[in-house]
């Protein structure tokens, strides 16, 4: 695996992955760590996990539980550091967050865009680098086994208590892996909207449990005892109902405790002194589930498709900042190209104006050809007729010499003939 140089020091862990544009595996997990006594691991889907975002958890990976029998409660700050402007790095924060032991975890399902990821103009990835840190401080610990002190709370209390806890306990039924370092991790950018009413649902579920079995105690009792406690039945028949009332439509919804809420409205439709028919009562509960039942679906259907949306905005978003920066290259080129015609441009003007020039020089040089022609013609003429010339001249000179040897002969002759 491709990863090196993993640093830890007191509650700060730095994990660098190289070649990271060339990793095969679907999830990629870190070296543990330690941190506030405790062991942790961060972990990563560099392919997106079937999402066009980069997907990053923070896991508690110990086994065993607390001595006490709590889990880890924690504030976590997972950086992706920017290597070319440190104060352009993302950082993503979760406050408060339990971590149950065997691997559960927190996490950013969507923590940032692989195309910015990968872009490294970005800065988030030099050299094919990308650094992931994590910074972990413990906060407080949060009982697992307060059971017998829940039992002495009235049901008000008892409300209460599972409202308080389920502010910070991991629902891993919905939001938590089912095995450790899962790809199932509850996500804190979400938990403005799911957390909420799972941990809403877990206080209803919890509290209408309760009441359901206290009056069944009650009843129990009663018919055990032989005593009459129809009064203190119906006065905790009542309680249970304004408890139930006090709660929203959607969180009895999702604790599924439509059934509770009818058997003790029924019981009470029951007993002689009230005043509602129990079939209009039976019937107006029916369609309140169904109402609501149908609400919800609706509902959960618009924020399924608004998150579709969303995600799909995100994408054009990202395409359109993309396509911008194409434009703006071209643009560019555009310009380059534009300056460059016109260098081109007066440069061909520039050659033309040589071209002219030249042609005129070659002109004139064709006249003063054709003239030294005609001059080299004449003077050819004059030196053939001086050639004839010499040629006759020679001639006669040798015509000359002969005759002057002919007289020489005579001469010379004419000297022998007189004796002398």
């Amino acid at each position: 695996m491709a990863v090196e140089d993993q640093k830890t020091n007191a509650d700060k862990f730095t994990w660098r992955i190289e070649n990271f544009s060339k990793l095969k595996a679907t999830k990629l997990c870190s070296e543990t760590f330690l941190a506030g006594g405790r062991k942790w691991s961060i972990s990563i889907y560099p392919k997106g996990n079937g999402t066009i975002y980069l997907p990053v958890y923070l896991h508690s990976i110990e086994l065993e539980t607390m001595p006490d029998g709590k889990n880890v409660d924690a504030d976590f700050t997972l950086t992706l550091v920017n290597q070319i402007n440190a104060a352009s790095s993302l950082r993503k924060c979760g406050k408060k967050k339990p971590f149950p032991l065997g691997g559960r975890g927190w996490g950013f399902p969507s923590f940032v865009m692989l195309s910015k990821l990968l872009n490294p103009d970005e800065g988030f990835i030099v050299n094919d680098t990308v650094t992931i840190e994590v910074r972990v401080s413990m906060e407080q610990f949060t009982d697992q086994s307060d059971s017998a002190s829940r039992e002495a709370m009235n049901p008000e209390q008892r409300s209460a208590a599972d409202d308080q806890s389920a502010a910070v306990v991991l629902n891993s039924a919905t939001e938590g892996p089912a095995t450790p370092l899962s790809n199932q991790v509850a996500s804190p950018a979400s938990l403005a909207e799911t957390t909420e009413s799972s941990h809403s649902s877990r206080s209803v579920r919890l509290t209408s449990r309760s009441l359901g079995a206290e009056i069944s105690r009650l009843n129990s009792n009663m018919k055990s005892s032989g005593t009459d406690s129809t009064s203190s039945l119906l006065q905790q028949q009542r309680e249970a109902m304004v408890e139930f009332l006090s709660m929203s439509l959607e969180a009895i919804y999702h604790a599924d405790s439509f059934g509770d809420v009818e058997e003790v409205a029924l019981q009470l439709a029951d007993h002689p002194t009230a005043a509602v028919d129990k079939t209009h009562l039976k019937g107006l509960l029916t369609e309140l589930k169904k109402g609501v039942s149908g609400s919800m679906s609706v509902i959960e259907t618009s924020h399924a498709v608004e998150a579709s949306l969303l995600q799909m905005s995100e994408g054009m978003e990202a395409r359109l900042v993309h396509r911008q920066k194409q434009l703006s290259c071209l643009e560019g080129e555009v310009m380059r190209l534009g300056q460059e015609e016109k260098k081109l441009e007066a440069e061909m003007w520039e050659i033309i104006a040589r071209k002219a020039r030249v042609s005129d020089q070659k002109k004139l040089t064709a006249d003063e050809l054709e003239s030294t022609s005609q001059e080299a013609s004449r003077e050819l003429e004059e030196v053939k007729e001086q050639s004839n010339k010499r040629k006759r001249a020679s001639e006669n000179r040798l015509i000359a010499q002969e005759n002057l040897a002919q007289l020489n002969a005579s001469w010379k002759l004419l000297k022998d003939t007189l004796g002398l």
